[in-house]
């Protein structure tokens, strides 16, 4: 979840957001199909927000070590995230620079997680990451964003988008800043319906503007998250296998594997 989001909660729900839980098995079928995590190595997560995904991939991989950078952290948040923390392979800095202090040899992987839709000089800043020294040719790099820019809604506002992406415009991106494409696809088609129903009562039937968002209300019970964060799963699996033989469905978000050219 986006620190902006756990700051606007004021309840505490009995189980994550579907699309959070959902969002989370996405990643790690992507990182075990197309980046598997090596024993002995190393995976930079940047803009991790409170850590949950990053705290479940420590977890799954705990011979791996496991870097969380947030530019929101601040020192009590630093404590109190790590101190919640139940493994030993994670830690959490506010800053690039901190994190890769000492002796790190390469980055194996780098986890980008609806990250680069928050940056207004995208470039820029993929940029940095591209021409760091301990990231190097092997390093992966993954890469989730909101897709399509005619979406673009007070969900976005709220959370200080300043753009979504197609995979087309993202392949544009990466290849600016010295980056290639290993793959890329979308996932979460049976979100599109409900995003576009969102826009066009916004934009045509003027509907009040939301100063929030469905992870911030979410108060759902165990038992409906967990159904439909499978449903959620279910779509991500047929949109894979139509990308098999090479049919791409569209969804809400969308994904991209790259490294250096």
């Amino acid at each position: 979840m986006d620190l902006l989001e756990v700051k606007h909660r004021n309840t505490v729900a009995e189980s994550r957001h579907p699309w959070e839980l959902a969002r989370l098995v996405v990643v790690s079928k992507l990182i075990k199909k197309h980046a598997l995590i090596k024993k002995g190595g190393t995976v930079l997560d940047i803009g991790c927000g409170d850590v949950f995904v990053i705290a479940s991939l420590a977890k799954q991989y705990p011979e791996t070590d496991f870097l969380a950078v947030d530019t929101a952290f601040d020192a009590s948040l630093i404590a109190s995230y790590s101190n919640a923390l139940e493994v030993d392979n994670l830690k959490l800095y506010a800053s690039l620079d901190e994190a890769l202090e000492g002796d790190i040899a390469k980055i194996d992987l780098v986890l980008l997680l609806d990250v680069v839709e928050h940056i207004e000089d995208d470039r820029a800043f993929l940029k940095v990451i591209a021409n760091n020294d301990q990231i190097i040719r092997d390093t992966n790099i993954l890469i989730t964003v909101p897709a399509f820019q005619k979406l673009f809604c007070s969900h976005d506002v709220f959370l200080k988008h300043y753009r979504r992406y197609d995979n087309k415009q993202l392949r544009g991106l990466v290849n600016k800043v010295g980056l290639a494409e290993v793959v890329s696809g979308y996932f979460f088609f049976s979100l599109l319906p409900l995003r576009i129903v969102k826009v066009i009562k916004e934009r045509v039937f003027k509907a009040k503007n939301e100063n929030t968002s469905d992870l911030v209300q979410w108060n759902g019970n165990t038992f409906i998250s967990k159904l439909l964060k499978n449903l959620l799963v279910v779509d991500y699996k047929i949109t894979s296998s139509f990308k098999g033989i090479g049919i791409n469905i569209y969804g809400l978000s969308n994904y991209m594997i790259c490294k250096k050219q």
